[in-house]
């Protein structure tokens, strides 16, 4: 197993990647990339996606935001987690 992925309905124009991750030794490679683009082709139907990721991980920032996503907002989850919200529109 090189990793995971999970993604939620909201409703039936909307989807939510609620998690990616991919092991230390398969970072780095371009895989990511391929992962959210093949995610999006196999649901062409969808025009509206959304994430959540951690304030502070900005590497992640970077990933979402060179693949099309834009920071929509902010959470505060509990006293030490904010998330950033993002958004793509495609």
């Amino acid at each position: 197993m090189l990793g995971a992925i999970d993604i939620r309905p909201l409703d039936e124009n909307r989807l939510r990647l609620s998690k990616l991750f991919l092991r230390n030794e398969f970072q780095n490679k371009g895989l990511g990339s391929k992962i959210i683009k093949l995610m999006e082709s196999e649901f062409p139907l969808i025009k509206d996606w959304s994430l959540y990721t951690p304030y502070l991980n900005k590497r992640n920032h970077h990933f979402y935001e060179k693949l099309g996503y834009i920071k929509i907002g902010e959470v505060q989850v509990t006293e030490k987690l904010q998330l950033f919200k993002y958004e793509k529109k495609l």
